[in-house]
């Protein structure tokens, strides 16, 4: 290696540790990096999204930059990322959202907490939720820890919730709690539930249905999920009859 593919290397590595502090972040590479903020030193988070009634509702986009430039404005950096997961079988369970760090950023000032921030965009663009995740704490008001089961040590342990547009905790099995990001980025439950496809919750519902539980584990994953999915598809029901 000679010294200008040795400075390159450096450049290269500064970069990456200060993008989510330098600017939003806006593409979905920069996903690798937030998980590692989130899960490694427990940065608080939300995920939420500006879409309603699926992609094709006109004014969808206008309404997916304008939350983009609220953040920005507002001093949070950002990653675009798709909700949900596809499943060849079941068909797509997408919804283009945005995962906000709370983390400083030195050329904007933040106008408020990323949680307040995030429950008036909710409330804004009539979103019904949004998740939001900080490090859990113990009864005497510590952060709570676990361990790392691959590279030893400790993690921080993260709270990750969905919360309605006026801030409450949704108490339904489709809304949380997760353990991980990860984990809340890929449930298609309450992905589904965001953009309202009913036809999606109830092939879940009958995905679910069928399963065949071979051990207890298993047979407490099919009730939650029983129970997740037909919550949902009543919270979509009340909110159609409202």
């Amino acid at each position: 290696m000679d010294l200008n593919e040795l400075r390159k290397l450096i450049a290269e590595t500064v970069k990456e540790r200060q993008v989510l502090l330098a600017q939003p972040v806006l593409n979905e590479g920069s996903f690798s990096r937030a998980k590692s903020h989130i899960e490694d030193k427990g940065t608080p988070f939300v995920m939420i999204s500006a879409y309603r009634g699926g992609k094709g509702t006109p004014g969808n986009r206008q309404r997916h930059k304008e939350m983009k430039s609220a953040f920005k404005t507002a001093g949070f950096p950002f990653v675009e990322m798709i909700g949900g997961y596809s499943e060849d079988e079941f068909g797509d369970v997408t919804e283009p959202s945005l995962l906000v760090l709370d983390q400083v950023r030195p050329d904007v000032a933040k106008e408020a907490p990323l949680f307040d921030v995030a429950q008036a965009l909710a409330k804004r663009y009539e979103q019904d939720s949004f998740i939001y995740g900080a490090p859990a704490q113990t009864s005497d008001g510590q952060v709570a820890s676990k361990q790392d089961p691959l590279f030893g040590g400790v993690k921080p342990m993260m709270d990750i919730r969905a919360y309605d547009s006026s801030g409450q905790v949704i108490n339904a099995p489709w809304a949380g709690p997760w353990t991980s990001l990860t984990t809340a980025k890929e449930d298609d439950i309450y992905w589904s539930v965001v953009g309202g496809k009913k036809g999606k919750l109830a092939e879940s519902l009958n995905k679910y249905k069928k399963m065949i539980p071979l051990k207890r584990q298993d047979a407490m994953i099919k009730d939650h999920y029983l129970k997740s999915a037909r919550g949902a598809l009543e919270f979509l029901e009340t909110k159609r009859k409202a």
